[in-house]
């Protein structure tokens, strides 16, 4: 876990050393060339909607979720 003020500091420096956001399957395919950054997110918590989101926006990168079926299946509330 990171918290938002680390967060934007990592795309911050992303951003000034010139990466750009891709999907992940536009940077595993090669699709698309130049300095790539696929950014993945390994639950499917509030969270990544609520305060990932907007500053992947403010930087214009865009990035991958990636739900635990388990619980979703299980109808936990995560």
């Amino acid at each position: 876990s990171v918290s938002e003020a680390e967060f934007v500091k990592q795309m911050r420096l992303l951003r000034a050393r010139g990466y750009r956001g891709a999907t992940f399957t536009d940077v595993a395919t090669g699709a698309v060339s130049g300095k790539l950054l696929a950014i993945t997110f390994d639950d499917g918590d509030e969270s990544v909607l609520t305060r990932g989101f907007p500053i992947l926006s403010q930087f214009g990168f865009v990035g991958s979720v990636y739900v635990s079926t388990n619980d979703v299946f299980a109808g936990t509330d995560q």
